[in-house]
């Protein structure tokens, strides 16, 4: 089960998104056990697939860590 977390507590990540400043980039972090790696990038695609609609999309980027991390990072702006 995915667990949405603000990285700082202080600030939630929806209370930024109401900010009229401009571009933002967000980051976002997944932890995919080995078993499920495969099944996550499909669903990554097809979610940033609807994102690109979005009006001020400009682009996603997934990032791996190295080794056998299972730590995944979602860059976008």
């Amino acid at each position: 089960m995915a667990k949405l977390q603000s990285l700082d507590p202080s600030t939630p990540m929806f209370a930024q998104f109401e900010e009229k400043t401009g571009p933002i980039t967000l980051a976002n972090t997944f932890v995919v056990p080995k078993e499920r790696a495969e099944a996550f990038l499909p669903l990554f695609r097809r979610q940033a697939g609807f994102m690109k609609a979005q009006p001020g999309f400009v682009a996603p980027q997934i990032h791996k860590g190295t080794a056998d991390s299972q730590l995944l990072m979602n860059v976008a702006v």
